[in-house]
């Protein structure tokens, strides 16, 4: 098991919150090259799974794992008075301030934790309608599915070539429980 951070834009921050994001997907990296199959394999002895390509198994190691903790990176800003200590893009709000990329939030200012309950490897058009859905984004009146609305909210996100939905790259689905509060107040 292992504490790390992991970035979230604003709107996917309000679905944890709302408690409609179980699920996030990540890009693999390095990704297989064409006509390998993507995967994770645990080593004996190795404390992280391993990345595969095919039969090969690489020594590059597995970003996440099952019981691993996460705390959420988001856009933040220390307030000044007459605002409080410290503000979330994701809360909304009118203020007038400078936002600190969450790349740059410090672990004692995280407000969420993700406990990892299932890690999978696969491609990007494999994802269900549950699994969209559990990625939080929200269907409107439209006809349009889950999946749909996925596919806008991941092409929005990765404009790189082979990372866009076309692409069809390979990525991790990470599944999570989610808790409020900072990392350090869940042990």
């Amino acid at each position: 098991m292992a504490d790390r951070g992991i970035l979230f834009s604003a709107p996917m921050v309000r679905a944890l919150l709302d408690g409609r994001k179980t699920q996030t997907r990540r890009l693999l990296k390095p990704q297989p090259p064409e006509g390998l199959d993507g995967g994770f394999l645990h080593v004996e002895g190795d404390a992280r799974p391993r990345v595969t390509h095919g039969r090969v198994i690489l020594k590059d190691k597995f970003p996440f794992a099952t019981g691993d903790r996460l705390w959420v990176c988001e856009a933040f800003s220390f307030g000044t008075r007459p605002y409080p200590d410290m503000l979330y893009r994701a809360d909304g709000g009118n203020y007038d301030l400078k936002w600190s990329s969450p790349i740059h939030m410090p672990r004692w200012a995280s407000r969420l934790t993700l406990t990892v309950t299932d890690v999978r490897v696969q491609r990007l058009q494999e994802i269900s309608q549950e699994d969209a859905e559990a990625e939080g984004v929200q269907c409107d009146m439209s006809p349009r599915s889950f999946v749909e609305h996925y596919h806008t909210l991941w092409d929005s996100l990765h404009d790189k070539p082979g990372e866009r939905w076309e692409d069809n790259p390979w990525i991790c689905a990470i599944s999570f429980d989610v808790r409020k509060g900072n990392i350090d107040d869940h042990n």
